[in-house]
């Protein structure tokens, strides 16, 4: 990653404090950093399979929670109109209004 040249330039004023102000702390670094390998060791092939099954798994699963929520809500609907014993858009006829007693 790219820095500008503040940030070296900042970073470098960093270091040289630390190196004079602590000197064991930068040996520390220093060993810790000699430790670190060169190169990040690529993802080994199985991994990358596993993370592709999971990530099928979690949309399979996803997929068919809302297909249910869909499907109870619009069955919920439908019973409401069911009890009430209308259709969606459904009127009264006057040959309806007539035949309900007083």
């Amino acid at each position: 990653m790219a820095t500008p040249r503040y940030d070296n330039e900042r970073l470098r004023a960093i270091e040289e404090y630390l190196r004079d102000e602590d000197p064991g702390y930068v040996r520390r670094v220093e060993r810790s950093a000699a430790d670190l390998p060169e190169q990040p060791a690529p993802p080994d092939e199985a991994s990358a399979t596993q993370s592709t099954f999971v990530l099928v798994c979690a949309w399979v699963i996803g997929t068919i929670l809302v297909l249910v929520l869909v499907v109870s809500l619009a069955d919920a609907g439908n019973r409401d109109f069911a009890s009430e014993g209308r259709t969606t858009g459904a009127t009264t006829t006057e040959a309806e209004a007539g035949s309900v007693p007083d």
